[in-house]
């Protein structure tokens, strides 16, 4: 599972600056390879950073299961921004990758309880 959140997160964010970022810092891989996987359109350097970030998530989870805050999900960020149509300030959150790749987690494991229990019909 913990490989369909990264693939699920990652969906249309593999060149952007935060996502480069965190795979720089996990998976070790730099935004030059990255890049060129992109243009040639080569998916070996998008799958082996899906599976380190995918065994950070299984340390992730396992650091939650033993009761303690995983080190490397930073707290949420918020900054103020004003909308263009209202003028309205509003608070806008930015959440750590290592945040957002839980967040996925969760998602993909209620997925399934929401589909047994909520029928098509309502």
């Amino acid at each position: 599972m913990a490989w369909r959140a990264v693939w699920a997160c990652f969906q249309r964010k593999w060149l952007r600056l935060d996502t480069l970022q965190a795979i720089e810092e996990y998976a070790g891989i730099s935004r030059s390879e990255i890049y060129k996987s992109a243009l040639s359109g080569d998916m070996n350097v998008k799958i082996e950073a899906a599976d380190a970030l995918a065994y950070l998530i299984d340390e992730m989870i396992a650091e939650i299961m033993d009761g303690h805050d995983p080190e490397c999900v930073e707290p949420v960020r918020l900054r103020v921004e004003e909308d263009g149509m209202t003028r309205k300030l509003r608070e806008i959150a930015t959440l750590s990758i290592p945040h957002q790749l839980l967040g996925h987690v969760v998602v993909l494991g209620l997925e399934p309880l929401f589909r047994a229990r909520i029928l098509p019909t309502q």
